[in-house]
């Protein structure tokens, strides 16, 4: 009998510790060497039973029509088709502009539609729309599962018009686009008023002693305008007083209207003040410009307005007048 005993488990139970590294290397060689033999022996075991793969086959097939059927009825089916498009924002801006954009875009692609919830790219319309209108920001968000909504931040270049009876909100070429509300506030101001609107009736006795009796007229105010038209600047003029305006009448020239809107625009940013209404009787004589407590400016419509800004803002500063400033003139400037 042999001194000592060696079991046929012994190497497995002694054997020397294998790292990861070198255990996949000997399944590696264990994988290659089974290959081999397989490629090379052509000896089979006639009892092993053979794997049938039709089972697998089928199974692969149905359900490869069922996931081709899911995406179909996806992409096909019209409860998922885009048919409520909303539009919000479009104050001045036309609507119609954008929805032809996006029905061009829906009508697209030769195999799936892109009118289909799920194939609609909001980058994508949104930048057919912003090509269409003038707009700081587009955005465009699908609600599932049939419904697009596009929001739009105008780029404001309008003014709201006001004949002393209405507000109408004109385009950038000075037509109406339709009426805002009646301006109906009145203020009654005495003589005296520093206020450009005023109206007084006098009378003078044998002794040139003057009567003025006080009127209640029309001023118009930024606060009279609803929230989504605050940022509107108000162009008062007298030149067409109650005179109902229809949609599509021309009011005032582009460049007018252009002035105002700049005029309103730097005003604010240069840190002057915010105007409250600008009132015009002919481009010629000027534009009177209202900032509330601070002193009523006259500026020249017509000729360029940075320069008149600039000593806007360098009078007000440096003499701080109370009354008025005018710098309609060129270099001849006035104020008290």
């Amino acid at each position: 009998m042999s001194k000592f005993f060696y079991s046929e488990n012994n190497y497995r139970q002694y054997r020397p510790t294998a790292n990861w590294w070198q255990r996949f290397k000997k399944r590696k060689e264990i994988k290659n060497t089974r290959r081999q033999i397989d490629e090379t022996v052509k000896l089979r075991n006639p009892f092993q039973p053979t794997e049938s793969r039709t089972k697998q086959k089928v199974a692969i097939v149905i359900l490869s029509l069922i996931l081709v059927s899911w995406i179909a009825a996806l992409l096909y089916h019209p409860f998922f088709k885009i048919t409520n498009v909303q539009y919000t924002g479009f104050k001045v801006t036309d609507p119609a502009a954008a929805a032809i954009a996006i029905q061009e875009y829906f009508k697209q692609g030769a195999i799936f539609k892109h009118n289909i919830y799920f194939v609609a790219n909001t980058d994508e319309i949104a930048k057919r729309v912003g090509a269409v209108i003038i707009a700081d920001k587009v955005e465009v968000t699908k609600v599932f599962p049939s419904c697009l909504k596009v929001n739009v931040t105008e780029r404001l270049s309008s003014i709201v018009f006001d004949n002393g009876e209405k507000y109408y909100l004109l385009d950038k070429d000075g037509n109406v686009i339709r009426e805002v509300f009646k301006a109906a506030s009145r203020t009654k101001i005495d003589d005296g008023t520093t206020s450009p609107l005023s109206i007084s009736s006098t009378s003078t006795s044998s002794t040139n002693d003057v009567s003025t009796t006080s009127v209640s007229i029309h001023v118009p105010r930024q606060s009279d305008l609803e929230n989504e038209y605050s940022n509107y600047p108000i162009l008062y003029s007298t030149m067409s007083p109650g005179k109902i305006l229809a949609p599509g009448e021309n009011i005032l020239s582009t460049n007018l209207v252009t002035a105002g809107r700049y005029i309103y625009d730097e005003l604010l940013r240069r840190g002057i003040g915010k105007v409250q209404y600008m009132s015009l009787e002919k481009p010629i004589d000027g534009m009177k410009v209202v900032l509330g407590v601070k002193p009523m400016i006259l500026v020249n419509p017509i000729k360029p307005l940075d320069y008149q800004i600039e000593n806007i803002k360098m009078i007000l500063e440096k003499f701080k007048p109370t009354e008025y400033v005018d710098v309609r003139f060129d270099d001849r400037l006035f104020w008290k």
